[in-house]
């Protein structure tokens, strides 16, 4: 009896093996990372240098907007609001100082400095509909910089002035270092069904990325993706305190 027994339990542990076999070799193979298949790196109208901008095309259609810049710890707030020109792969900046609007003169404690950059996406009316931000607080210690503490925030427009519904569907933050700076990066995904046509939808990815060094300084890396319905005509602002 028991030789019996263990006889159909071997051969349900033999089929049911196979059949794991057989699902694992038909399930869908792990979909390829973007790739960059065009980049151009925009000329400023205005001369502005303090930013970098580019364009990027994804092998998926996706259109990529990458805004680098740099600063120091002590910079007063501000805003740039970015408007760019395919055509002729240039791009313009409105700059406005926000030392005076209280919401942005977050101070920390001497000696730990702190950064605040937020990537922030406008529909074509100039409503703003999603935000993604990463923060950063760091010190120097023995001629490094340090870590001490960051984090994120986001936000989309659920319903927007003109009532349209922005989700936020994912947000992760993470400490992201890099040669002799510490740093977070935050990383949102957004998407929204109603922008124009009910049945269509556009996405909007943000990954907001900020370093700091031991002098004080700092790099930040504002990355956005759209892709879907009307996506070319949203447009980007970043804020840096």
């Amino acid at each position: 009896m028991k030789k019996r027994l263990f006889s159909i339990l071997f051969s349900v542990a033999m089929i049911t093996s196979l059949f794991a076999g057989a699902a694992s070799a038909n399930e869908a193979p792990a979909k390829e990372p973007k790739a960059v298949v065009n980049s151009v790196k925009l000329k400023p109208v205005d001369g502005n240098d303090d930013l970098d901008v580019s364009i990027q095309e994804l092998s998926d259609g996706t259109v990529r907007k990458v805004i680098s810049g740099s600063g120091k710890a002590d910079d007063k707030p501000t805003r740039y609001d970015i408007t760019i020109n395919r055509e002729k792969n240039t791009f313009t900046t409105i700059e406005t100082d926000l030392s005076n609007d209280p919401e942005y003169s977050i101070k920390p404690f001497a000696p730990i400095w702190s950064k605040q950059v937020k990537l922030l996406t406008y529909d074509p009316v100039g409503w703003e509909i999603c935000y993604s931000k990463a923060i950063l607080y760091w010190y120097m210690q023995n001629d490094y910089a340090i870590y001490s503490n960051g984090g994120s925030a986001t936000w989309a427009a659920n319903p927007s002035p003109i009532d349209t519904h922005w989700y936020v569907d994912s947000e992760q933050t993470r400490r992201k270092d890099k040669p002799a700076a510490v740093g977070q990066e935050t990383v949102a995904n957004f998407s929204n069904y109603d922008f124009l046509n009910d049945n269509l939808y556009t996405y909007v990815n943000h990954n907001v990325s900020v370093w700091g060094f031991m002098n004080g300084s700092f790099d930040y890396d504002a990355i956005e993706d759209a892709t879907g319905e009307a996506s070319v005509l949203l447009t980007s602002t970043i804020e840096i305190y």
